[in-house]
């Protein structure tokens, strides 16, 4: 059965179970973000991808794109990771999927950085978790030119709360 549910169609199902259990201003946060931004993004991208299908590449993909394309803050992805994972950590309540593929992500943390230049050294004034997860080791660290900022790019390993 979850072979035919769509993964946006799934997000439009928990976005309306979630009308009745939070406050007016925040469905339409949501609402927004998943009607305007996610669906869009996985129509266009993963047309016809199955919940059960969705892996934490196309997550990952889909952050990548937000940061980097669409010019949104991390902390816009933060908010829409949260969402994601609700409605997938509800799929996998009913039973629809074997695990959330957010929460099993080697979840790529950014780091709004200033680098002094030629001699290697870094400053991490911000550091940006998405919600609901704690770092438990460092793997690396890449750094990314992405418009008017430098980002280090870190694999880490993550454990949901």
């Amino acid at each position: 059965v979850s072979s035919t549910i769509l993964f946006t169609a799934f997000l439009l199902d928990w976005l309306e179970m979630t009308k009745k259990n939070v406050e007016e201003t925040t469905y339409g946060a949501y609402a927004m973000g998943i009607k305007n931004k996610i669906i869009p993004y996985f129509e266009e991208h993963h047309p016809g991808l199955a919940l059960c299908e969705v892996t934490p590449k196309h997550i990952q993909d889909y952050y990548t794109y937000e940061l980097t394309v669409r010019g949104v803050s991390a902390n816009t992805v933060i908010h829409r990771h949260a969402n994601i994972r609700k409605a997938l950590q509800h799929a996998f309540k009913l039973g629809l999927i074997d695990a959330n593929p957010a929460d099993v992500l080697r979840q790529t943390s950014l780091l709004r950085i200033s680098t002094h230049c030629g001699s290697g050294q870094a400053e991490y004034p911000e550091i940006l978790n998405i919600h609901g997860m704690a770092v438990v080791q460092l793997a690396s660290c890449h750094f990314h030119e992405v418009g008017q900022y430098t980002l280090c790019q870190m694999e880490t390993f993550v454990k949901s709360f």
